[in-house]
């Protein structure tokens, strides 16, 4: 959510393509189709003649193999780990990055193991410790993880960067607006106060999106963590309380402190938060909240009724009460 780069949107990962970007890895296309959702990349679930797989297109143009090499290597390294991670598979050259030609334009993609199974629902109430133990362990992983390239921490000016780009292109009259200012320059205030205490927390590779369709499960299981392409370094409390984030506002109307008791609970028990990590949650959590909001007020997306956004500034008065 925090990276602003070159992305061709319009690019789709077609039958035909896939086909022949399959060469590389020495497979055979069988069936195909397409995954419908997808912001930064364009997939599709194929069959092969040697199993079943999801290949991947990213439609970055300005970043590097090496960019999304860290990304596949972190992957793998949490599988390796037993964390239900799918697997980047290797081409025959042994790269886990393959990259084409098309229209004049170097794309990069990668071919991962496929994960059966529906994605995590705010229903899933009995699955949040299994949810919250697997956070914590990558986040215990990402400790050993070398700050080096993609994985160089982001300092907390780039948050109230993300927050400026939208008070500078969005400045439309109305309701919704001068809400959503009142709480980006109240964001803004906060972050400038407690840089210096922010950009100590723990920090390391974090998923940032670790929520509803990047949690496949099957069987009241966690059978799959997808979509790594937000993954930036920064506090691992920014992304638990992403996390926490989620599970409050889907759930709003039912007992939520309930359910991020439990989840901070089980987090805890694979890696233990200090005092000011927790201190700092609320805070990330509103961050989270008028993100949310401003992406959907400024994009046209599917199935988001109208006033979802107001909804979603509504929240931010409960939880700048909240207190872990």
């Amino acid at each position: 959510m925090l990276t602003l780069d070159y992305m061709d949107k319009k690019f789709r990962l077609t039958k035909s393509i896939a086909s022949k970007l399959l060469e590389t890895y020495q497979l055979e296309l069988k069936k195909y189709a397409r995954v419908k959702a997808g912001i930064e990349n364009s997939s599709a679930f194929i069959t092969t003649n040697k199993g079943r797989f999801v290949i991947r297109v990213y439609r970055s143009l300005d970043k590097g193999v090496l960019w999304f090499k860290q990304e596949a290597d972190f992957m793998n390294y949490l599988n390796s780990l037993g964390i239900p991670v799918p697997k980047i598979i290797a081409n025959s050259k042994g790269s886990l990055i393959s990259t084409f030609k098309e229209k004049g334009k170097v794309r990069k993609y990668i071919l991962m193991e496929y994960v059966d199974g529906r994605h995590l629902e705010p229903s899933d109430i009995p699955l949040i410790p299994k949810v919250a133990t697997f956070q914590a362990l990558m986040h215990r992983a990402a400790l050993q993880v070398e700050p080096t390239g993609r994985f160089k921490k982001a300092p907390v000016t780039k948050i109230i960067k993300f927050l400026s780009g939208f008070k500078k292109a969005h400045a439309i009259p109305g309701t919704f607006w001068k809400q959503a200012l009142e709480i980006i320059n109240d964001l803004t205030a906060q972050l400038k106060k407690h840089s210096i205490f922010i950009d100590k927390l723990p920090s390391g590779p974090i998923h940032l999106d670790y929520d509803s369709d990047n949690i496949i499960i099957q069987n009241f299981e966690v059978k799959g963590i997808i979509d790594f392409d937000d993954m930036v370094t920064m506090p691992f409390s920014v992304d638990l309380a992403n996390s926490l984030h989620y599970w409050s506002y889907m759930n709003k109307r039912k007992d939520y402190k309930k359910y991020l008791a439990t989840y901070l609970q089980h987090y805890q028990l694979k890696k233990k938060l200090n005092q000011k990590e927790l201190f700092y949650l609320p805070l990330f959590m509103r961050l989270r909240n008028v993100s949310i909001a401003l992406v959907l007020a400024t994009r046209n997306i599917k199935g988001i009724h109208p006033s979802e956004p107001s909804e979603l500034l509504k929240f931010d008065s409960v939880l700048n009460k909240l207190q872990f």
